[in-house]
């Protein structure tokens, strides 16, 4: 049976697609930030999704709050390996792969590829995958 904790703050917005297969994990959506996540997606288990702090980080030279809001687009077809954390201001594009116990902080364009690693990169290109 399937597990997966959703923990969404005030102003915070989660869009799923179809045929979406999730195993377990915990999903965490901070104030005035977003979870996107596209059609035909699979993803394993024990994942983590943080979209955005849970707690104000300050600049020690300025006193400036910085950002703690950020938004999450994992877009179609991609299939997440066991144990990966997707962070703040992730970006997955169509058609990719993430390898087991990866973390995702950034933004990938590129369609088609294996990403792996902590932090996670782009360890392989024109792949896919079937369910």
């Amino acid at each position: 049976m399937s597990r997966v904790n959703f923990s969404l703050a005030d102003n915070s917005k989660v869009t799923i697609g179809n045929n979406l297969f999730f195993g377990s994990g915990n999903v965490t959506v901070t104030e005035n930030s977003s979870l996107k996540i596209g059609n035909d997606c699979m993803f394993s288990y024990d994942l983590t999704f943080r979209v955005g702090d849970g707690h104000t980080i300050i600049n020690t030279n300025t006193q400036e709050v910085i950002p703690n809001t950020g938004n999450v687009c994992i877009e179609d077809r991609v299939w997440i390996g066991t144990q990966s954390t997707i962070l703040k201001n992730a970006q997955i594009a169509n058609d990719t792969i993430i390898g087991a116990c990866s973390v995702v902080t950034k933004k990938f364009d590129a369609q088609n590829v294996a990403i792996a690693g902590n932090p996670a990169k782009i360890v392989k290109e024109n792949v896919a995958w079937k369910k």
